[in-house]
């Protein structure tokens, strides 16, 4: 038999009382603990292409906490190179704090992120992004701008530009309408759009004919703009704003009539047969006609201060004598058996328009010599002959394509040196002669450059279509497409011929790139790798694979 009290017993002795199942308030009650977030991921594969800009998102992260808690998201040191390439909200979300470059950027980065929530519980993660290539071709030829030694396509390669200072992703650096290839050829500054500073951009003065390194092409001391605004040709040195034509008078000339005086002496008989095989007239002459005063000059002129010679008029009353004229005391007579020159006379003939001939001209690679004859003067000298060089058969009025390049007449022949023509276009050449009565332009004459075929792979012509390279071997070459069959490798299509190296792509293989000093190895575009070429090998063109370590057959 147990008492109640038998059921109690004291904390010391490791029994507990029903009132110990009894806590009051006041004691408090212990928390759970906090569990950590759990499930740390991202939504989708992290990724980001280059050349986006910074702040672009990356991805998003998201976690998941057992009790409920909001969390927070931060990056921490990752395993590769992060620092200065990402940033992470609060939220979760990366972005990006700069622009990547494929070919120059790590292809993965390595991402550290920590997720807390309200309680500092956390968990880490370690996470990829990786950097998708975007394929670049700025100039569409077909290679990748990393590995495309002339990136804009314009000519000059890359490293040219480079020590030029041209923009290398720019065809046109300075916009003035010449490539940056055509303005080192020419010599022009392809950073400055007016490299000879006469107001008109080089590109201009190509089209117009002018000189892009001369401000005043023709040397007539007016500037290149000056001649375009006046409307006059800047090439023609005989041409110049405000002009006025001015019709040098023959010095022989007096009121319609134009005098000489002949060399021979005769007697008055030997001067009327003499003035009759001329077709001229002795003129008549009376004290007081206007005509004395120019005829003494004549005569001065030719005879000095004592000239006299033969003229008709009234006989002497008193002598069989004829009238002749002195320097000294003008209308005198003298015996008609005296030898005396003669003043003949004829009619100032009417002035027409000169001929003139174009002849063939002659073409030593960019530089044409036009060549012209002047068959008639038209009764006058011409005060301004030349060339007109048009791509227009036919002469019109306001020609934009037209330029007149001024010559200097030689006897009867004429010529000029003209330049600045562009390969592959057809221009028409005409000799011109312009006197009082108006200007004339001879025959037409055709010119056509023939652009230069420069083959690839430094090959020499062989003939009928075949060439040599002492490097590449015996290929045949279709101009103009760019296809070539070679003895070896069959159909290759090749990229352009004037940069570093040279491009060139086979079906079924891709690009190659090699070059003089390191053939006969060549580089694989696709694989990455390098190719060693075996020569005279019999069957299939047979190489040697770096990368794979094993023997390519084509």
């Amino acid at each position: 038999y147990t008492t109640p009290d038998d059921h109690f017993m004291s904390p010391d002795d490791g029994h507990q009382s029903p009132q110990d199942e009894y806590t009051s308030p006041d004691m408090g009650a212990e928390e759970p603990l906090n569990q950590p977030p759990v499930e740390l991921n991202t939504t989708a594969p992290l990724f980001i292409a280059e050349n986006q800009p910074a702040g672009t998102v990356v991805g998003e992260f998201r976690a998941t906490d057992p009790d409920g808690d909001s969390l927070a998201f931060e990056l921490i040191g990752g395993k590769g190179p992060t620092s200065g390439s990402f940033t992470m909200d609060i939220n979760g979300t990366v972005r990006s704090i700069r622009s990547f470059d494929y070919e120059k950027d790590p292809t993965v980065f390595h991402l550290g992120v920590r997720v807390s929530d309200d309680r500092n519980g956390s968990s880490v993660g370690e996470f990829e992004v990786r950097l998708v290539n975007v394929i670049e071709d700025l100039d569409g030829d077909g290679f990748e701008d990393a590995f495309d030694p002339d990136v804009d396509g314009d000519g000059l390669s890359n490293a040219d530009e480079e020590l030029l200072g041209t923009d290398p992703r720019v065809v046109d650096t300075d916009d003035d309408g010449l490539t940056d290839a055509e303005e080192a050829l020419l010599g022009t500054n392809g950073n400055n759009e007016d490299s000879d500073g006469d107001g008109l951009a080089d590109g201009t003065e190509i089209g117009i004919g002018t000189n892009p390194l001369l401000a005043d092409t023709d040397g007539d001391g007016f500037g290149d703009e000056a001649e375009v605004q006046a409307g006059s040709f800047p090439e023609d040195a005989n041409d110049y704003p405000g002009k006025q034509v001015v019709v040098e008078r023959d010095p022989n000339e007096f009121q319609g009539m134009i005098y000489e005086l002949s060399e021979q002496t005769f007697s008055l008989e030997e001067a009327q047969s003499y003035a009759a095989e001329q077709r001229a007239e002795i003129p008549f002459l009376e004290e007081g006609d206007p005509a004395l005063p120019f005829l003494k000059k004549l005569l001065r002129r030719d005879f000095g201060s004592k000239g006299s010679a033969w003229v008709d008029g009234l006989p002497d009353p008193f002598l069989s004598r004829s009238p002749i004229l002195t320097v000294r005391r003008g209308l005198r007579f003298a015996s008609p058996t005296r030898k005396l020159p003669v003043i003949l006379a004829r009619e100032k003939p009417e002035i027409r328009l000169p001929g003139v001939y174009t002849q063939r001209p002659e073409v030593d690679g960019g530089i044409v010599t036009a060549k012209g004859e002047l068959m008639d003067d038209g009764g006058e000298s011409p005060f301004r002959i030349g060339f007109r060089l048009s791509e227009k058969i036919t002469v019109r009025a306001n020609d934009p394509t037209a330029r007149m390049i001024s010559a200097s007449l030689s006897a009867r022949t004429f010529e000029a040196r003209i330049d600045r023509l562009q390969t592959g276009k057809t221009y028409y050449l005409r000799a011109f002669a312009e006197n009082s009565a108006g200007l004339l332009h001879g025959s037409v004459r055709k010119i056509r450059l023939k652009k230069v075929y420069q083959a690839p792979f430094d090959a020499e012509s062989m003939g009928q279509g075949w060439h040599r390279s002492d490097w590449f071997g015996t290929f045949q070459v279709y101009e103009g497409v760019q296809w070539i069959f070679h003895s070896e490798f069959g159909w290759l299509y090749h990229g352009p011929t004037n940069q570093n190296g040279i491009w060139f792509w086979r079906e079924g293989e891709g690009w190659f790139w090699s070059e003089r000093d390191t053939w006969p190895y060549l580089w694989r575009h696709n694989s990455g790798t390098w190719l060693y070429h075996f020569e005279k090998r019999v069957g299939e063109p047979l190489f040697w694979d770096y990368q794979t370590q094993t023997y390519l057959h084509w």
